[in-house]
């Protein structure tokens, strides 16, 4: 079964320590949604080896779309969900692309 790509749009809310100690870095984009009713999410995107720099040109309070795949893995018995994210564009304040993403 092919793999979906979903995008998302939010403010970005937070932006963790990038990990550098495997093999690959891994960066982190929180982005702050509309969720249900009048509740904010806040879904975690990950960046992983090649993709770890897109995070770079963001800054909170940025409005962004994330085109990223639903993902996870097992590990001791234990399934864990990840929001893989490959592409990050800043938008700017029209919902329009405002700044492209690092070589997408």
């Amino acid at each position: 079964m092919p793999q979906e790509n979903y995008i998302t749009r939010g403010i970005v809310h937070a932006i963790p320590p990038r990990k550098e100690g495997g093999k690959y870095p891994i960066t982190f984009l929180v982005l702050e949604v509309d969720g249900y009713k009048e509740r904010k999410e806040y879904p975690v995107f990950e960046f992983f080896g090649k993709n770890a720099d897109r995070v770079e040109p963001f800054k909170i309070g940025d409005e962004a779309e994330i085109t990223w795949n639903l993902a996870g893995h097992e590990y001791a018995d234990k399934f864990y969900p990840k929001l893989s994210a490959w592409k990050a564009l800043k938008l700017n304040g029209d919902g329009h692309q405002g700044v492209s993403c690092l070589s997408c």
